[in-house]
C-alpha cells in the first residue's frame, strides 16, 4: 500500500531537491533517533546530521525527505507508513516496494514514471523539458530534478540495462541487471558536463542503493541556485580536477 499524499505542511514538494539515496541517509537519523514512534525535532536531526539548523541546506534534505514520502512533520518529524514498512519489513517485498513508492511519491517524479514505464528513458534534456512543461518544476531545477529522477530509479533498481524504465516489473522481480548510475546518465545526456555540473557523483551499489556519503554546498540569490555535491573524503586529484572545472567557467571580469 503506498504512501497517500496529505494536502498540509507535513507533506513534501512538488519534486525533491536531491537523489532518493540522500533522503535515505535522512530517514536513517529520523529512524536512529527513534522517529519509528516519537516526534523527532529539527534541532535534534540537524545536531545528527552535522547540519547548521538555520542553513539552507537542512532544509532542503528535510523537504525532500517530505517528498519522497520518507518522513512527516513540519518542526519534528516521524517515519511515514511506507518507511515504517522499509525500515522494520514483515514480508520479503516489502522493502523494494517501499522504495519504488518513494519513487512514485514525488508528483513530478509520478509523471515521468506514468508516461515512460516499460519504455527507454529519453535523454535527461527531454525529461527536463517535460518537468518544466508539464509538472512545474521551474527552469532553474528541470536538469537537476531530472537526474535526481534518474539517479533515484536507478539507485531501486528500476532502470534494466537497456536503460528501460521497469518500476512495475521491479514490483514484479521481474528486471535484468541494473545500469550503473554515471554510465546511464552519460548515455542519456547530450551534454555530459553540463550534467556533471549540476550534481552527479559517482557513487557505489551497495546492495541495491546508493552509497551516497557526501557533502553538499548550495548558494542562492536573486531566484538563482548554485548547487555542489562531493564526496565527504575528496582526494587532491579529484579536488584539482574540481578546480579546474570551475576555472573553466569562471566569468570575465571580478566578483563584486
Amino acid at each position: 500500500m503506498k504512501t497517500e499524499r496529505k494536502d498540509d505542511e507535513r507533506t513534501g514538494g512538488n519534486y525533491p531537491y536531491y537523489p532518493l539515496s540522500n533522503c535515505l541517509l535522512v530517514a536513517d537519523e529520523v529512524k536512529a533517533l527513534g522517529g519509528d514512534k516519537t516526534p523527532v525535532s529539527k534541532s535534534l536531526l540537524a545536531s545528527s546530521l552535522k547540519e547548521d539548523e538555520r542553513a539552507q541546506t537542512i532544509s532542503f534534505k528535510l523537504a525532500s525527505a517530505k517528498s519522497f514520502g520518507l518522513i512527516e512533520g513540519r518542526s519534528s518529524f516521524v517515519l511515514t507508513e511506507t518507511a515504517k514498512r522499509y525500515y522494520f519489513p514483515t514480508d520479503e517485498s516489502d522493502r523494494q516496494n517501499a522504495l519504488l513508492d518513494f519513487l512514485e511519491y514525488p508528483p513530478a517524479f509520478k509523471k515521468l514514471i506514468d508516461r515512460f514505464d516499460g519504455s527507454k528513458i529519453p535523454p535527461t534534456e527531454i525529461l527536463a523539458n517535460i518537468l518544466l512543461r508539464e509538472a512545474n518544476v521551474p527552469q532553474s531545477w528541470k536538469d537537476r530534478a531530472a537526474i535526481f529522477f534518474i539517479k533515484s530509479a536507478q539507485s531501486v533498481s528500476a532502470i534494466d540495462e537497456q536503460g528501460h524504465l521497469r518500476v512495475k516489473a521491479s514490483r514484479e522481480g521481474r528486471i535484468s541487471s541494473v545500469v550503473p548510475t554515471n554510465e546511464l546518465i552519460s548515455k542519456l545526456s547530450e551534454q555530459e558536463t553540463d550534467a556533471r555540473a549540476v550534481g552527479t557523483t559517482r557513487q557505489k551499489r551497495v546492495a541495491g542503493q546508493l552509497n551516497a556519503d557526501s557533502k553538499t554546498w548550495s548558494h542562492s540569490e536573486d531566484n538563482r541556485t548554485i548547487y555542489l555535491e562531493y564526496p565527504r573524503d575528496l582526494n587532491a586529484q579529484e579536488w584539482q580536477d574540481l578546480n579546474q572545472y570551475v576555472q573553466r567557467i569562471k566569468p570575465e571580469g571580478k566578483a563584486k
